[in-house]
């Protein structure tokens, strides 16, 4: 599937980046997380807060205007893909990662440079440390050209495998898909669950766009729980099978908690601002049968009451 896109008028920055955290990969974090840097890899616009710092002057007022006017609403891809005059004077970045090739081809709806951490699903089994970039021949060669420079080129043991992990990528994607939607769609009933993010679900807000763009929702699920951090703790000491760890992806399911990791720095509030209240649980749903994994939080939520 592609799009038309409307002639590009390139402006003196280069990117704009969309950062991603959420249930579903194709669903960028909230405005204040977006940055935008000029060629010369100066920082011009950082939303971090809901504040716009540093050289603003040097970038386009029209960008500005846009994103500021977004600082405090949520940036989806579907936005960002359009032909909203500001959008068009920046390359497109998108992290795929939470959504893997398989599910999403972004560079087909509009996407300039798409990156994943090799890491998660493309690797699939948790035993290497890589990224990948995918964009127009210009963009991809300046990023071999640095890692050259720089020296972040993975040794052939860790080509070797992920190798072996794209090897059977699309029948381990069929089964996270498949995974991911039986617990999302178990863990909506569940009473000590207040709010369940996945694209997969028809109460998800982008369900209908989700629908459109990926060829299936991943294993990603974010649950909401009630009684918040206690909730969430007592929930984690009694899992069984789940394992507690920061990862993701892998034919195992882990669950974290994004206040101890991944949004740790930006405090409570900060966290409440962009969907992520205290009582949220990132779980990635791994290759073990369903019933299992939806077992293993089934008895530790009964153990709560």
């Amino acid at each position: 599937m592609s799009v038309e896109q409307a002639p590009v008028q390139r402006a003196d920055f280069d990117q704009v980046m969309v950062p991603n955290y959420s249930p579903a990969a194709f669903i960028p974090v909230r405005g204040e997380g977006s940055r935008v840097w000029d060629q010369s890899g100066r920082e011009l616009i950082d939303f971090a807060g809901g504040i716009a710092v540093n050289a603003l002057g040097h970038c386009h007022p029209a960008l500005v205007k846009a994103l500021t006017d977004q600082a405090n609403t949520l940036w989806h891809v579907s936005n960002v893909f359009t032909n909203e005059p500001a959008l068009r004077l920046a390359h497109k970045l998108v992290d795929a990662t939470f959504a893997s090739p398989f599910n999403f081809q972004a560079i087909e709806h509009g996407a300039d440079v798409v990156i994943t951490s090799a890491t998660k699903y493309l690797n699939g089994h948790s035993d290497v440390i890589a990224g990948a970039v995918a964009g127009s021949t210009s963009l991809v060669e300046e990023v071999s050209r640095l890692m050259r420079l720089w020296g972040q080129a993975i040794d052939p043991h860790a080509a070797w495998l992920i190798d072996r992990g794209m090897r059977t990528l699309g029948v381990r994607m069929e089964r996270h898909n498949a995974n991911g939607l039986a617990v999302a769609s178990w863990a909506e009933t569940q009473a000590g669950i207040s709010r369940v993010h996945y694209p997969g679900l028809p109460s998800h807000p982008d369900h209908g766009y989700a629908k459109k763009v990926l060829q299936g929702f991943g294993g990603m699920v974010g649950l909401e729980l009630k009684g918040g951090v206690r909730a969430a703790e007592r929930l984690l000491k009694r899992l069984k099978m789940i394992a507690h760890a920061p990862s993701l992806a892998g034919v195992e399911t882990l669950v974290s908690e994004p206040r101890l990791t991944s949004h740790k720095s930006i405090g409570a509030e900060g966290r409440a601002k962009i969907g992520i209240p205290d009582g949220f649980l990132r779980l990635s749903c791994g290759l073990e049968d369903a019933e299992d994994i939806i077992a293993d939080l089934e008895q530790a939520l009964r153990s709560e009451k």
